[in-house]
């Protein structure tokens, strides 16, 4: 009655149960999404499809192949999916850094693009270099003082 029967390898995943389903959406494609993003996020869209070019041909195989597909007992299955769940995870952790990351890098970029009070756009987001501040006074930036050193 113990019987593992075995299936030709193919598309059709009409004989898959709800473990089958659950132990490969949480093993390949979930993870290939959440490493996705966190390329995205950590360093650009081209990194990220670097590394969904290398994660969704696994992810094929691993369908196509059935590869998560013969579990022995219940003690395996939950096995490998404590181990999926983990590291999903812990994917999920790593995106709150490479989000951080985004969002300072889009902050910069903003701040860069964004006119300044005098209308200049610069690194500063604030006109850039400004000599002359306030009501005509001068900073004194380039004169000499008894501080000045000559070179």
């Amino acid at each position: 009655g113990d019987e593992k029967v075995e299936h030709e390898f193919s598309w059709d995943k009409s004989w898959w149960g709800g473990k089958e389903w659950l132990i490969w959406a949480v093993a390949c494609p979930i993870p290939s999404v959440l490493i996705f993003i966190n390329g995205f996020l950590g360093q650009d869209l081209f990194c990220a499809l670097i590394y969904m070019a290398f994660l969704l041909p696994l992810d094929v195989i691993a369908y196509y192949y059935d590869v998560y597909a013969y579990n022995e007992s219940e003690d395996e299955f939950l096995f490998f999916l404590f181990i999926f769940a983990t590291l999903d995870f812990l994917l999920c952790i790593c995106m709150l850094p490479a989000y951080a990351s985004w969002s300072v890098r889009n902050e910069e970029k903003s701040r860069a693009a964004a006119p300044g009070p005098d209308g200049g756009y610069g690194a500063t987001g604030f006109g850039g270099f400004q000599a002359f501040q306030g009501n005509g006074q001068s900073t004194g930036y380039g004169q000499r003082t008894a501080n000045t050193q000559m070179v």
